[in-house]
């Protein structure tokens, strides 16, 4: 194990980092492409929170199921569960996975020669476009087989979140002209939110992904430190992302998307 000291920045923090056999520094392991193998292992934290990116479209969506006043209404904590919860705090108080916590694993896994090959987080998109992005400079893909369940706020978002449909322009000119008729605004087609949509946009409970060859010995590395881990998938050698659907409406179909 090399000895190489490097500075991290992490969150609002630096730390004192070790290279790792040899490996890129813990820069470029937060940056994640560097060193990534077909045949990694993919560890997601578990993360029951949302993302900064995913609060206006949660606001959307629970305002359209359950009136002006959402965040005055209360939800069960959990599916059968007696605890209740304001919907605002689904939204604004949910527990997020801190960037110090998964700091704090890295270094554990540096101190333990856990080897890593990079650090991703779906903090501004979902675990679909983090994986995208994190892969597309590569020439490799990735399959998730066993992502987390989605968070109690993820399907409260799945089940009153709509998307708008795109309609061919003929039918799109034609529903236009039948509302000017009728001297009313046309109304904008929508249809249920898709678990690919949600997959594309949301963490679904997902935190950092740490790609490693050893995945076992990250998520043992992670529990060590209370944190909730998973083996989810790996690294492959076609270009194509898949991810075994845990959503509310296609759930155990693979899901496919392009990088």
């Amino acid at each position: 194990m090399s000895t190489e000291s490097r500075s991290c920045a992490v969150g609002e923090r630096s730390v004192e980092m070790m290279n790792m056999n040899g490996h890129v520094g813990p820069h470029e392991l937060f940056s994640g492409v560097q060193s990534i193998e077909a045949g990694d292992g993919i560890v997601a934290l578990a993360d029951d929170g949302l993302r900064w990116s995913g609060i206006p479209g949660a606001r959307a969506a629970l305002s359209l199921g359950f009136g002006e006043h959402w965040q005055e209404v209360s939800v069960p904590v959990n599916d059968g569960s007696d605890e209740e919860q304001l919907l605002d705090d689904f939204v604004h108080g949910s527990p997020k996975l801190s960037p110090i916590a998964a700091e704090k694993l890295v270094e554990r896994m540096i101190a333990s020669q856990v080897t890593v090959h990079g650090v991703a987080n779906p903090s501004g998109t979902g675990l679909a476009g983090e994986l995208q992005s994190l892969l597309a400079p590569t020439e490799f893909g990735a399959d998730i087989t066993d992502p987390h369940e989605p968070s109690r706020i993820m399907r409260l978002i799945q089940t009153f979140r709509r998307e708008l449909v795109y309609e061919i322009p003929d039918r799109a000119l034609e529903r236009r002209a039948q509302a000017d008729k009728r001297d009313k605004k046309a109304p904008l087609p929508t249809r249920p939110a898709s678990d690919r949509d949600m997959y594309k946009f949301y963490p679904m409970g997902h935190g950092h992904l740490i790609i490693s060859p050893e995945p076992e010995a990250v998520v043992a590395e992670a529990e060590a430190l209370g944190q909730r881990a998973k083996h989810i998938g790996s690294i492959t050698t076609h270009r194509v992302l898949t991810i075994v659907s845990r959503g509310m409406n296609q759930r155990d179909t693979i899901l496919e998307y392009e990088l």
